[in-house]
């Protein structure tokens, strides 16, 4: 097996031994899966790149190594129900505004279109006692659903009300839609938000994926990308990779990592570069440290 240069002297130039931040690491494992015969790797997978990578690391700053390193294999769960409190999982729990939030480092808070009722929108009220809390990352999952729920009419105004406090309080936005992308599609395009929504759930064909990414959308997959003959799973080597997330949504017995094994497998990219990218996604639209 030919081995890569040990001596690091034609890597100096990519960094320095400066403590490295998380984007700058994220990006050097991105460009040393990328340039696999480049650099000396043709015939790595990614666990021995890795230790490669901790090998240079270490001899860059041993110091300042161990925080960071877990970060270049983190799983971003964009939107689920139940958390797993996995320490190599970030997910944003979908929570109740009338129920207390505990056990979580993220969450999202709004009213999903099934549960519109008269008092909906004192509900939403509650969004303003939770803009200090770091925890809350997210507005929803709001949007729209044509099969349940209300009266269409009635389930736009309460999807324009949290827009409306997803500017306020600087949150992007996690949107539930069932038969409905032609409508948010046109409400993100008459509003233009300076905050990122995303399509939790995404499962419609391409030309909907074309339309929605002109205006900025993001999009998250889940079990659905399990079935070869969905749409999810047909779109999803077209969508650009600094546009996507992954997601376990409501159901307990998927597990994140078994979603980004598929879709590596479907994008044809090892599932720690896709962790990788997914990290970069969430750090990019979402207000955290």
């Amino acid at each position: 097996m030919k081995r890569p240069n040990t001596t690091y002297t034609n890597y100096t130039s990519l960094t320095s031994k400066k403590a490295f931040d998380y984007k700058r690491l994220n990006a050097f494992f991105i460009i040393a899966c990328s340039n696999k015969e480049t650099l000396g790797f043709e015939e790595y997978n990614s666990t021995q790149i890795k230790k490669r990578l901790i090998q240079f690391l270490q001899y860059l700053n041993p110091n300042s190594l161990s925080c960071r390193l877990n970060i270049m294999y983190m799983y971003i769960n964009l939107h689920t129900h139940h958390p797993s409190l996995n320490k190599n999982t970030i997910e944003i729990v979908n929570a109740d505004l009338n129920t207390p939030i505990t056990n979580t480092s993220y969450y999202s808070a709004g009213i999903h279109p099934w549960k519109i009722n008269e008092n909906s929108y004192e509900e939403l009220e509650q969004l303003e006692k939770l803009a200090n809390d770091q925890r809350l990352i997210a507005i929803g999952e709001c949007g729209l659903d044509k099969l349940m729920g209300p009266a269409i009419d009635k389930q736009i105004e309460l999807f324009k009300a949290q827009i409306y406090f997803s500017e306020k309080l600087h949150l992007p936005l996690i949107i539930h839609c069932v038969k409905a992308y032609s409508e948010i599609i046109k409400l993100k395009k008459d509003f233009a938000p300076n905050q990122h929504w995303v399509f939790h759930g995404f499962n419609a064909s391409k030309d909907t994926m074309e339309q929605a990414l002109k205006y900025g959308f993001y999009f998250s997959m889940g079990k659905t990308i399990f079935s070869d003959k969905s749409k999810a799973c047909r779109v999803l080597p077209d969508i650009p990779t600094d546009r996507l997330f992954f997601e376990t949504d409501d159901d307990p017995q998927l597990s994140i990592s078994s979603v980004y094994d598929k879709a590596s497998s479907i994008l044809k990219i090892d599932s720690a570069q896709l962790q990788s990218i997914t990290y970069n996604n969430f750090k990019c639209i979402f207000n955290v440290d």
